[in-house]
C-alpha cells in the first residue's frame, strides 16, 4: 500500500506538477496562521482520534473564509466554512484513516501556509 501511495504521488507530481506547499510549525506548537486579517490557531487535540477543534478570529465579514483539511497527496478531505458568528469549529475526524493530514486557511481564493494534523 505504501508503494502505491508513493507511486500515486510521484505520478501526480510528474503529470500535474509538483504541489506548492509552504510549511508552518509542526503539530502541537508554533505561531497561528494569519491571512488577510484572519487568524487560525493550532488544532487541538493534536494528535486526534475522534474530533479536532479549530479556534479562529475573522475580522472582515465580507470575505469567504474556509478551513481546508487535506491528505499527504493534496486531496481535500474536509472543507469547513468559517463565519464571524463563532470563533471555534469542531470537526469530526473519526471517518479519516490514521495518518498525517494538513490544514490551512483559505480566504477568497488565497491560501495560507499549512500545519500538520495527526489522526490516530
Amino acid at each position: 500500500m505504501k508503494h502505491f501511495l508513493l507511486l500515486s504521488f510521484l505520478f501526480a507530481c510528474l503529470f500535474l506538477g509538483a504541489p506548492q506547499i509552504s510549511f508552518a510549525e509542526p503539530a502541537g506548537g508554533g505561531d497561528p496562521i494569519s491571512l488577510n486579517g484572519a487568524t487560525l490557531f493550532d488544532a487541538y487535540p493534536n494528535p486526534a482520534s475522534s474530533y479536532v477543534t479549530f479556534s479562529y478570529n475573522l475580522t472582515d465579514s465580507n470575505k469567504t473564509a474556509e478551513l481546508e483539511v487535506f491528505n499527504v497527496i493534496g486531496e481535500v478531505v474536509s472543507k469547513v466554512i468559517l463565519d464571524n458568528q463563532s470563533t471555534r469549529k469542531e470537526l469530526s475526524v473519526s471517518n479519516l484513516k490514521k495518518g498525517i493530514y494538513f490544514y490551512r486557511l483559505a480566504i477568497d481564493g488565497h491560501k495560507s501556509s499549512i500545519k500538520k494534523l495527526i489522526i490516530r
